[in-house]
């Protein structure tokens, strides 16, 4: 009875500790949020240690003595502590609920669990995500893992989820330490957004209207699976539209106020889309879309985030809405490459081109020291050549460019987060080469007639397609994709079923599309390794365990692939039984034969 009494105050000591912690995460300033995170976060390690010292030796006196009697005498023990009929109800005809009261070792592995998840979650936030895209990948895993298995170290329940979305935006400061309005500008400006448009009257009004969605977006990640669909239908999607609209305008008014919309006369009238083919001698340049690359990616992404959720809770289901779905989200993945890649090239070559005047800005009083000094010595006798004169200036340059990436902050801030960028940019590349492959695959069982499309009596497949699709409706940039687009894109209408060549082609297609895909994926995960572990969280939107099963995913559908193509070179493909499993990766398929 005394060892009983002991456990008890053991557990109630580590619920106060558990209590204050929430506490704690609850009611932090923008002045003490560091200082009370760090220690709470020394705190919960030194009590994981102690309850983890209290589980195993909870588990030697178990491997000692009689397991029945010792659970019955726990049983007693609990039920003589608490009232097992505290949430009964005193009126109505709502059935009673069962009490279930865990053993001592698992209520504290729960505990232990909890704690880590506040650390590996909520702590690790405040404390790591210094920048607006690290706080969104942040969030990003976070999101998978709560809804899967993937992760078995981060699987946040409601009450981290809770403590996040408070803590996300407290004392007017994002994470109760940046500047919200901040900490996009310096997002944009990584996303080639120049850094005059934020001095503007208008760029300033911008990033105060971008705040409240962006944060939307974020808060988006820590709800539930079917609430993040049902919220981007009713309020991100039409909210994300007008902004495109905004940012338009914002490009228009900067380009205006620099005199950089012009005319150019090797234009012609068929590039403004009108269809007619007469040349013009005056026609504007072409829009410098700063603002409006950086607002369409973000939509981009959310389009994508939509599909995929729909994939993993089943809205798609059978292969032939698989088929659809991953069909519109290889080119939303393709779109978004397209838009990262012209952004990062942009900033890249202004990036360059700034470097260069300031070299030169700087470095003109050192040529015309040089220039003077070797017009003093022109009277001199010729002799050996002075090479100590491009070996100093060079020397200078050099360190005039250093000193200008090292002094200047936003070309720090870009820097530093190049690579989780490159790592993301590689990470979109592997879904997009998955999600094409996984298309091609579909229609290659088509043609090999393993599978048969489904036939409707009080409906259409092209109803079907526009109902999956019809959130994008809302949606003017990019247009939605129609059925006749799906059909053209699958070869689903014109294609033979019968032609050999053209079914062994989208074999090989197919299977080249895996590889890469792998390929990517192995090297990210080298990267991982090469690199801190307390880093590698953040460096993409994917932790490393969901990169594992995606290299799982391609590996599989490789080897069904050859599995198919053996059985066509049979003439036994009819045979084949086919599976959609969706157990290593709910939101990417192995298509099993």
């Amino acid at each position: 009875m005394k060892r009983d009494g002991q456990m008890i105050c053991h557990c109630m000591d580590c619920m106060v500790s558990f209590l204050e912690a929430g506490t704690i995460l609850t009611s932090l300033t923008k002045d003490n949020v560091v200082a009370k995170v760090q220690m709470l976060q020394t705190s919960i390690v030194d009590s994981v240690k102690h309850l983890q010292e209290f589980v195993e030796l909870l588990k030697k006196e178990k491997e000692n003595g009689d397991e029945e009697l010792r659970q019955q005498l726990v049983q007693d023990t609990i039920f003589s502590a608490f009232d097992p009929y505290i949430n009964r109800p005193l009126l109505g005809n709502t059935p009673v609920r069962q009490i279930v009261f865990s053993l001592p070792e698992k209520a504290i592995e729960n505990l232990v669990c909890i704690y880590n998840e506040l650390e590996s979650s909520i702590c690790r936030l405040l404390l790591k995500g210094n920048t607006l895209a690290r706080i969104r990948r942040i969030l990003s895993n976070m999101s998978i893992s709560s809804s899967s298995s993937l992760s078995p170290y981060i699987k946040l329940n409601i009450l981290c989820r809770s403590l996040i979305v408070i803590n996300l935006h407290f004392d007017n400061r994002l994470l109760g330490q940046y500047d919200f309005a901040t900490a996009i500008a310096e997002d944009m400006y990584c996303h080639a957004v120049p850094k005059a448009v934020f001095s503007t009257a208008y760029g300033k009004l911008f990033l105060e209207r971008l705040c409240k969605p962006y944060y939307d977006v974020l808060k988006l990640y820590m709800m539930n699976r079917n609430r993040q669909r049902a919220y981007m239908d009713l309020v991100m999607f039409r909210e994300w539209n007008d902004l495109q609209d905004e940012a338009a305008t914002v490009d228009v008014c900067f380009q205006n106020e620099l005199g950089l919309v012009g005319q150019d006369s090797s234009h012609n009238s068929s590039c403004m889309g009108d269809g007619s083919n007469a040349t013009s001698t005056s026609t504007t340049l072409p829009m410098l879309l700063y603002v409006s690359n950086y607002v369409l990616s973000t939509k981009i992404g959310l389009m994508e985030h939509h599909i995929g959720l729909g994939i993993e809770l089943g809205i798609f289901h059978g292969h032939y809405h698989l088929l659809t779905a991953f069909w519109y989200r290889e080119f939303l993945l393709s779109a978004r490459l397209g838009i990262l890649t012209a952004m990062n090239e942009s900033l890249v070559a202004r990036m360059a081109m700034e470097d260069q005047i300031q070299l030169e800005q700087l470095s003109g009083g050192q040529d015309n020291y040089y220039n003077s000094k070797g017009s003093n010595n022109k009277g001199k006798k010729k002799g050996k050549k002075n090479t100590n004169k491009k070996d100093a200036k060079g020397s200078i340059k050099n360190s005039l460019s250093q000193s200008l990436n090292s002094t200047d902050p936003w070309k720090l801030i870009y820097s530093e987060g190049k690579y989780e960028q490159d790592a993301e940019y590689m990470f979109v590349s592997a879904k997009r080469m998955l999600c094409r492959g996984t298309v091609r695959f579909i229609v290659a069982l088509y043609q090999s007639n393993v599978i048969q499309k489904p036939s409707y009596k009080f409906t259409t497949h092209e109803l079907t397609f526009r109902k999956r699709f019809e959130s994008f409706s809302q949606i003017r940039q990019p247009p939605v994709l129609s059925y006749d687009d799906f059909c053209q894109g699958t070869h689903s209408s014109t294609t033979d079923m019968n032609d050999i060549f053209s079914l062994r082609t989208l074999i090989a297609s197919s299977s080249e599309c895996f590889a890469t895909s792998k390929s990517i994926l192995e090297k990210l995960k080298t990267d991982f390794d090469q690199i801190n572990v307390n880093h590698c969280y953040f460096v993409v939107a994917g932790s490393r365990e969901e990169i594992m099963n995606l290299i799982k995913v391609c590996f599989g559908n490789s080897l069904f692939l050859i599995k198919l193509s053996k059985a066509i070179e049979n003439n036994d493909a009819s045979s084949l039984k086919f599976v959609v499993d969706s157990k290593i990766n709910p939101q990417f398929c192995t298509l099993k034969l």
